[in-house]
């Protein structure tokens, strides 16, 4: 899952375990793996780490798909190579936001080292945006 940049959510992991063990008798209470048990296949899988994904709001999702990604460098390298574009030409443009009235965040498996995943948002909230502008010459517009 986390090399298709969708990391797997613990409670699936938890779920697939009890789905497994199922036919067998097991210590689990309930029938679901136990904090002492994901401590324990973790300390067995040093390979995975947890981490703590940000969500994707699923209208922006289909822009990060690979061929989307490698189209867009493509066209940037043709347009710096057909321009002699200039230091106070090249401005970087970042927004960061922050969403209103949701935890935008939820913990994965991965493999460490894997790129970050996300998950995509079923509902659009309002955000609040914090935007910076700056080009290669150190001019920023705020």
């Amino acid at each position: 899952m986390a090399a298709i940049g969708h990391g797997l959510e613990i409670i699936n992991l938890k779920e697939a375990v009890s789905h497994i063990c199922e036919s067998r008798p097991t210590p689990f209470k309930d029938g679901m793996l136990g904090k002492s048990c994901w401590f324990g296949f973790k300390s067995r899988h040093l390979e995975l780490s947890s981490q703590i994904v940000e969500g994707l709001d699923k209208d922006r999702a289909p822009s990060l798909r690979p061929i989307v990604v490698s189209t867009f460098y493509e066209t940037l390298s043709k347009a710096y190579a057909a321009n002699p574009y200039g230091p106070t030409d090249i401005w970087n443009y970042d927004e960061t936001g922050v969403m209103d009235g949701i935890n935008g965040a939820m913990r994965v498996l991965e493999r460490k080292g894997s790129q970050k995943s996300s998950y995509i948002l079923l509902k659009s909230h309002e955000w609040i945006t914090i935007i910076c502008c700056i080009n290669a010459s150190e001019q920023s517009i705020l």
